[in-house]
């Protein structure tokens, strides 16, 4: 009986995807999401992973080993092809721009009941690796929007200027003349919308094929329809423009536009985004360098400004960036020289007009402790 169980772990073991002298980095798994969040599997998606803090080396080349729904890159697990290289963005954040039936060489029957995309990041060859993971698709999505019954929804909900935006229709809930339009003939169904009453404006001129190629939404499956858009580009509008709300209908060619989504049309509020500060790394010593980080800023701010105090120096300085981040950087090492023993730091960052955001007292590490 042991000789018959050892021979069909074996045989399990034989089946998974090799990783023979594969290390985990870590055993906490990376953040990832998509770009759009809700896409097609047959359409050009990018995932962004986030390792920082696994333990990877900084900037180190990463590639993707994926075995489901296919394993794309079978046999090369010592020596990944170029293909599966991942691009690294910066501060830990790696991407990959992929079509998801052209990268696993599968049609579109096949992701109708797959396990999810299976996958780990790794080094070129057969050494650190991340914990497997499946990254997230659109399916439950999906599904939770179809069950509830609603005829549109954003996604993300809250989302800045320059963020990817999708919008979700179910045709069988959507209504024209009292009637779903999935129990009526069309051939597309069209976006018709604008900011803040009617400011910036995407308008129903049907008659100019760019308009009619901006506003298309595109078929999913089971009736449903979606359009991704960036405020910035799809409005005409800078990061700096107050979008408050977001009213829209929709009409379909049938070929003649006859199908209009009710009178009152919708409107949704454009909620901002909750800035957030954070600092990198989270532990340093006085001979680091310092990242202070800003993301998500109002759009009534026209830039941050800093004071370190460390001992008996006052460090002062600007952020740069957007709106979407601001950064400033820090070099204590350069700017604490001559100072011995600093195990604090406070961090007071402000609005250019003077407006405090953030007052903090950060413990620094002691340099005996990394000598």
């Amino acid at each position: 009986m042991k000789s018959k169980l050892m021979a069909l772990i074996a045989l399990v073991w034989m089946m998974l995807p090799g990783t023979a002298s594969a290390e985990y980095v870590s055993n906490t798994l990376p953040q990832f999401w998509t770009v759009p969040a809700i896409y097609a599997f047959d359409e050009e998606v990018t995932w962004y992973f986030d390792v920082s803090g696994l333990g990877f080396e900084e900037g180190l080349d990463l590639y993707l080993w994926a075995w489901e729904p296919s394993e794309p890159d079978a046999g090369n697990r010592d020596n990944s092809s170029d293909f599966a290289k991942l691009e690294y963005v910066g501060k830990g954040i790696y991407k990959k721009t992929l079509i998801p039936t052209v990268y696993f060489n599968c049609d579109l029957a096949k992701f109708n009941d797959f396990p999810g995309f299976w996958m780990q990041l790794k080094e070129k060859h057969d050494g650190l690796c991340t914990k497997e993971f499946a990254m997230s698709d659109p399916r439950q999505t999906l599904k939770e929007f179809k069950e509830s019954g609603k005829a549109n929804m954003f996604y993300p909900q809250q989302f800045g200027n320059n963020d990817e935006v999708t919008i979700l229709v179910n045709a069988s809930v959507l209504t024209a003349n009292d009637l779903p339009f999935a129990g009526q003939e069309f051939e597309s169904i069209h976006l018709v919308s604008g900011l803040n009453g009617w400011d910036h404006k995407v308008d129903g001129e049907m008659y100019k094929p760019e308009i009619v190629e901006k506003t298309r939404l595109s078929s999913l499956d089971d009736g449903l329809y979606k359009i991704s858009l960036i405020p910035t580009d799809y409005w005409g509008i800078d990061e700096f423009y107050e979008m408050e709300t977001i009213q829209y209908f929709f009409i379909s060619h049938n070929p003649d536009w006859g199908l209009k989504s009710p009178d009152d049309e919708y409107k949704v509020d454009a909620t901002a985004l909750t800035p957030e500060f954070f600092f990198f790394p989270q532990q340093f010593t006085q001979h680091d360098i310092l990242t202070l980080i800003r993301i998500n800023n109002e759009k009534s701010s026209r830039g941050l400004e800093y004071t370190i105090t460390a001992g008996s120096k006052t460090i002062t300085g600007e952020f740069e960036g957007t709106l979407a981040e601001r950064l400033a950087h820090v070099n204590l090492l350069k700017e604490l020289a001559g100072e011995n023993g600093v195990d604090k730091i406070t961090v007071k960052v402000s609005h250019k007009n003077g407006a405090e955001i953030v007052n903090t007292t950060i413990p620094l590490v002691s340099l005996s402790e990394v000598e």
